[in-house]
């Protein structure tokens, strides 16, 4: 059986070891859905998209993994915006889908079209439609890279008939798509900061000494800057 470009997203996603699809579905994103029906992936119902990017904002957040929230055509996606603010703002790792309308109805005042595109260029990354089945691979791998890489939120626009397409190749270097290494200190870094904090803490204790020895100005006495001691006179002088 030929894969379709909804096989082949669904598909890097389980590779890369996302487990959950958050959103609500619709008829541009049946697709997905059938793709999904046969993967290891589990779609996790919502009753309103900011629920999706919230639940997906606080997984990734949590994991440090990419987490993916879905809305369909219009409204469903529009929805999604909301919450992906919280993902933006928390730099967590998200991906976010929106279904689309087939690519020959652009431009026909179709029923609920937007321009997604335009709506999640402020919340995200990365922001782009797949516009055929050849062009699927590179913008999936660029999107999760994005998500990655930059810690927050990516967005594709997702046609219907590109999503039902027969896939044209498979997207490479999936290896690649992972949350950046932690990088520890090495063993000399380590040795320089405890030998700085031995300096400070020297000067510390030498500071402190030589703050103990000074006099202290009271009342009865002090000395000025010439370190001769000055008396505080009883009185005035009258005149």
């Amino acid at each position: 059986m030929s894969q379709t470009v909804a096989d082949v997203l669904v598909g890097v996603l389980e590779q890369i070891g996302v487990r959950h699809i958050f959103g609500l579905i619709g008829d541009s994103l049946n697709p997905i859905a059938d793709a999904i029906r046969r993967s290891r992936i589990e779609w996790i119902g919502v009753r309103h998209e900011e629920g999706a990017a919230l639940a997906a904002a606080g997984q990734a957040k949590l994991t440090g993994r990419l987490a993916v929230c879905a809305g369909t055509t219009g409204p469903g996606s529009n929805h999604l915006v909301a919450g992906l603010y919280e993902a933006g703002r928390e730099h967590a790792p998200v991906l976010a889908l929106s279904g689309d309308m087939p690519r020959k109805l652009r431009g026909t005042d179709f029923f609920q079209a937007t321009e997604p595109d335009l709506l999640f260029r402020d919340v995200s990354l990365y922001t782009q439609t797949i516009s055929s089945p050849a062009q699927a691979p590179a913008v999936i791998h660029q999107a999760i890279a994005a998500a990655y890489a930059g810690r927050g939120v990516a967005h594709l626009t997702l046609p219907q008939d590109v999503l039902a397409s027969k896939a044209q190749g498979g997207v490479s270097s999936v290896a690649t798509l992972k949350p950046p290494a932690e990088l520890a200190a090495n063993e000399q870094d380590i040795a320089d900061t405890e030998r700085g904090k031995k300096i400070v803490e020297y000067l510390a204790t030498v500071l402190g000494d030589k703050s103990d020895k000074q006099p202290t100005p009271s009342s009865s006495a002090a000395v000025d800057l010439a370190g001769e001691p000055v008396h505080s006179p009883s009185g005035c002088d009258s005149h």
